[in-house]
């Protein structure tokens, strides 16, 4: 890839992993990932990781934050957790990426 280009890698449900956010970010592109609810994350400087559905606990809600994502010490990565739950919709989108 052309160094001058801003390359976004985009990744659904069940494909995100310590490994992989390392290896694209070792590339210079920037990790797209959707998440599960199913996923555990603090924000930066907190204690304790709790589940992130929390954050958006109904339709209609959202929200962002710098968080560290994962509690499990080999699978964490620090980033940018972006969640919106649209009325009408099963569940909350979830994107974790280091933009």
């Amino acid at each position: 890839m052309p160094l001058e280009w801003h390359v976004i890698v985009l990744a659904d449900r069940g494909l995100y992993a310590r490994w992989l956010w390392d290896a694209i970010r070792a590339c210079g592109w920037h990790p797209f990932l959707r998440l599960n609810l199913g996923v555990k994350a603090r924000l930066v400087g907190d204690c304790t990781f709790e589940w992130i559905s929390r954050w958006v606990p109904t339709p209609g809600t959202s929200w962002k934050g710098e968080v560290e994502c994962f509690a499990g010490k080999k699978s964490r990565v620090n980033g940018t957790l972006l969640m919106h739950w649209e009325a009408g919709y099963e569940s909350a989108w979830v994107i974790l990426t280091d933009l």
